[in-house]
């Protein structure tokens, strides 16, 4: 009868909630060495830059080191501020270390962008572009500082700069192009 299966159905039920139970409690506990793991990693990378940045005899060393140190630190802090800060503050050194050093300036460029230092990040583009003239990414960013500024005059021919550049890699190309319809329709109303 209904009434004698009942308890019986309900026994299974409950056994198979307390199997499912058991499995996710163990995923959780290999999820969290998991990331234990990482962040023991990290914090090891962490040690061997500093290492590396102490002992560093020429500033191009420095100066690599540096910029690796902020990109991982950028990478933790998410959106952490102090965080991106500190991040910061190595790009900064490395640019202090190698002023030549494109890839930190641009790194630095896109943090400061991040928090909102935007004439800061625009002079980082602006010296990553003297640096390297067909810099797609820095030009692309550079744009986008002057749309969300509400000067889309400005990012339109940057971003018009970039798609008739041959020398820029197609997906730059295709990223500018999509960005330049933005300012058009801004520009005519529409």
């Amino acid at each position: 009868s209904l009434h004698d299966a009942l308890p019986i159905y309900l026994q299974q039920l409950r056994a198979d909630l307390d199997a499912k139970i058991k499995e996710l409690l163990e995923k959780i506990k290999e999820t969290e060495e998991k990331l234990a793991a990482a962040e023991k990693e990290r914090k090891a990378a962490l040690e061997l830059y500093e290492k590396a940045i102490e002992y560093a005899d020429f500033p191009r060393i420095a100066s690599q080191a540096e910029s690796n140190l902020g990109n991982l630190l950028q990478k933790r802090a998410g959106k952490d501020l102090g965080g991106l800060k500190e991040a910061a503050a190595h790009l900064e050194r490395a640019i202090a270390h190698d002023p030549s050093f494109v890839d930190a300036r641009f790194n630095l460029a896109t943090l400061l962008q991040d928090l909102n230092r935007i004439p800061e990040a625009r002079a980082q583009y602006r010296a990553v572009l003297d640096l390297d003239k067909a810099h797609g990414n820095a030009r692309l960013n550079l744009a986008n500082t002057y749309f969300e500024a509400g000067l889309s005059d400005e990012a339109a021919k940057l971003q018009w700069s970039l798609i008739e550049d041959d020398s820029i890699t197609d997906g730059v190309r295709l990223n500018a192009l999509n960005n330049w319809a933005r300012p058009i329709g801004t520009r005519t109303g529409t």
